[in-house]
């Protein structure tokens, strides 16, 4: 199961969906943002002005997953997902409800 939040840049809030996506340990990253982007079918996930702002080229999508840990400010530790990451090396968790943020 993943979670969704945007952000258009570190300025401004995290907007979070509440739509929960249920995908294989075996999805690639690529695989997740097309889903989330709506190029593999379906509305994208995103809002608006995030998609607007990837389609006019004026930004790039970056996908970071919750480690699980604390940062040093006290909030979830964020990190880059890697293109050739499959979900199931981002999860917290082990067991068919494991979870990623």
């Amino acid at each position: 199961k993943v979670s969704l939040a945007f952000q258009l840049s570190p300025e401004h809030d995290v907007v979070r969906r509440k739509k929960v996506l249920t995908l294989q340990a075996s999805d690639s990253i690529q695989k997740i943002y097309e889903t989330i982007s709506g190029r593999s079918g379906g509305h994208p996930l995103w809002p608006k002005d995030f998609g607007e702002l990837l389609d006019s080229g004026t930004a790039d999508a970056e996908l970071f997953y919750g480690a699980g840990e604390k940062s040093d400010d006290g909030g979830p530790l964020w990190c880059p997902a890697l293109g050739h990451s499959v979900l199931g090396d981002l999860v917290r968790g082990s067991d068919q409800g494991a979870i990623a943020d």
